[in-house]
């Protein structure tokens, strides 16, 4: 987990999975989100992984209509793909991801300040992401440094249904 492409990777190859199940092409793609071809491809590639954020993310799945946590999915299952398309804002992703760290981090009973400290980020960091006033922009590798400080797998973060104390927190 301590590798700063490992999510990255991990999109790339989860976005090209779901892509071909659903018969897309790099371009098709490219050209509805207004995007270059390249570009769904150095994302698929793990090419220039700085240069793609969580709301890229966030249109690809809504584009090819699966839940944006399918594509931090560590345990590789092709899931079916929705056959209705539901679209979310750049927002749900955003406040999705919000309120499932304020939810792991207060179930751990630390604070703001103290997992910043083990995430390795300034401490306004974590209180700029889950204050539901500011809209604070973040990367990808930001998001890795919250999960593994948290000891969580990254899709948790992005699980709807939220957190599951009776498994996401037993103890090795």
């Amino acid at each position: 987990m301590d590798d700063n492409n490992y999510y990255y990777k991990l999109i790339g190859k989860n976005l090209s999975k779901y892509r071909n199940f659903a018969d897309l092409t790099q371009e098709k793609i490219a050209n509805d989100l207004d995007s270059a071809s390249e570009c769904i491809s150095r994302i698929e590639n793990s090419k220039d992984s700085d240069t793609f954020s969580l709301a890229m993310v966030g249109r690809l799945a809504d584009y090819i209509s699966i839940p944006i946590w399918y594509l931090f999915d560590e345990e590789n299952v092709l899931r079916d793909i929705l056959r209705e398309k539901t679209i979310h804002t750049e927002d749900y992703f955003y406040e999705l991801f919000r309120l499932n760290l304020r939810r792991y981090r207060k179930a751990l009973r630390i604070t703001q300040s103290e997992l910043a400290k083990k995430a390795k980020l300034d401490k306004s960091t974590i209180g700029r992401i889950e204050s539901s006033k500011v809209r604070a922009h973040f990367t990808i590798h930001t998001i890795s440094k919250i999960a593994h400080a948290l000891e969580i797998p990254i899709v948790k973060l992005f699980n709807p249904d939220g957190l599951d104390l009776n498994n996401d927190f037993k103890r090795k």
